[in-house]
């Protein structure tokens, strides 16, 4: 979301000040690359580039690329391979291209024009604007009479379909795989094959940004909202004391809410669609009624600052009132919170927090890479025939 924002937002001041833009995507990865497929950034014909999509070895060529094909008006797809760096040539080792990743990426570039790109854009900008759980499905290479659909988009929401394809056939096709990426929640590649040509389409599964909530306005959860904003999380901060939760000391922040302990039912709509939450007050009392309202809402993370014994004691205390904890509230509880990386400081703490959510919501162990065998990035499947 944060990058699809500084994209959107490069984009119009771009056309404000009539410069012509490029969109860039990378589209499709095989083997090892620094970004997944997904990521994007603007060029534009008066020098400026917002975004990345690969760590920096790619940059400076597409760049270059984007140029011409906002001078020629025609969208390209570009494949750069580093699987073999002994097979690069001087240009290549001259701009970097390839260096460092041992994989092959394939980029789209989109100029955008009154005739192309436009449909991208506007997708982007509707899930900036009002982001909600859908699959975006764009055409990145095609053959025969389906060369025209290069570009096209096809978006599937709950409930809603919108495209902008001219084969009905591959709308056909793909729509019915854009709905079973919705569903599973995951990203996918499919070739299609017709009579009359043949259209490679990558289905990205768009999710809103996490949504956090933040009980307890003191000293230590200053950096972790403010850290939290910088990942593009939609923070909210949630005290008793009016004085604690101000726009001063939470000048980030996307909502600040002021509840006494007894009156945190009230906060309930403001919190309900909330992803994660950290309990963080430093009183016993709060963190109990928080934790009370947290049970019965769907969370996916409860992290509890302070030592394991403390929490343990709020929870029962819990059941002695007679809430019913369910397995699945308990296994979402985190406490003490964090990972283990020796914090100490606020913004260590806050780092450490903020690590293991990701680390939860990515379904990740939170260990040390260099321990990992498994590829660092889950990859962006390539489905060929069928998608089951």
């Amino acid at each position: 979301m944060k990058e699809f924002l500084a994209v959107i937002n490069a984009f119009r001041a771009a056309e404000a000040r009539g410069a012509t833009s490029a969109l860039v995507t990378l589209v499709k990865v095989k083997g090892s690359s620094y970004r997944r497929a997904g990521a994007r950034m603007l060029v534009t014909d008066d020098g400026q580039r917002i975004g990345a999509v690969s760590g920096g070895c790619l940059e400076d060529d597409i760049q270059r690329k984007a140029l011409l094909a906002i001078s020629t008006g025609r969208s390209s797809l570009i494949v750069y391979d580093s699987t073999d760096e002994d097979e690069l040539n001087a240009d290549d080792i001259r701009y970097g291209v390839g260096l460092g990743c041992n994989g092959v990426v394939y980029v789209l570039i989109e100029p955008i024009t009154d005739t192309s790109g436009r449909a991208h854009i506007r997708a982007l900008q509707k899930f900036v604007h009002h982001p909600q759980t859908q699959v975006l499905s764009m055409v990145f290479g095609a053959e025969g009479n389906l060369k025209s659909d290069v570009g096209k988009i096809l978006s599937v929401a709950e409930g809603s379909v919108e495209s902008d394809f001219l084969s009905p056939e591959l709308r056909h096709a793909v729509e019915g795989d854009a709905t079973l990426c919705f569903e599973s929640k995951r990203s996918a590649t499919k070739l299609y094959e017709f009579s009359d040509g043949r259209a490679e389409v990558f289905f990205e599964f768009l999710a809103p940004p996490v949504s956090f909530t933040i009980f307890g306005a003191g000293y230590d959860a200053i950096p972790l909202a403010a850290f939290a904003k910088q990942l593009g999380w939609n923070v909210s901060v949630a005290d008793g004391r009016p004085s604690y939760v101000s726009k001063s000391r939470f000048p980030s922040a996307d909502a600040l809410v002021v509840a006494k302990h007894d009156a945190l039912a009230e906060v309930n709509e403001q919190i309900k669609f909330s992803d994660v939450a950290v309990v963080m007050s430093h009183n016993y009392i709060y963190d109990l009624s928080v934790l009370r309202l947290l049970a019965h809402l769907p969370m996916k993370y409860v992290g509890v600052l302070g030592p394991k014994k403390r929490t343990e004691k709020l929870l029962n205390e819990l059941r002695n009132e007679g809430a019913v904890l369910s397995d699945e509230f308990l296994s979402n509880v985190y406490a003490p919170m964090g990972l283990d990386i020796g914090a100490e400081l606020p913004e260590e703490i806050a780092l450490a927090v903020l690590s293991e959510i990701r680390a939860v919501l990515s379904e990740r162990g939170g260990g040390l890479l260099r321990e990992r065998r498994a590829p660092i990035h889950d990859h962006v499947q390539e489905i060929q025939p069928a998608l089951k």
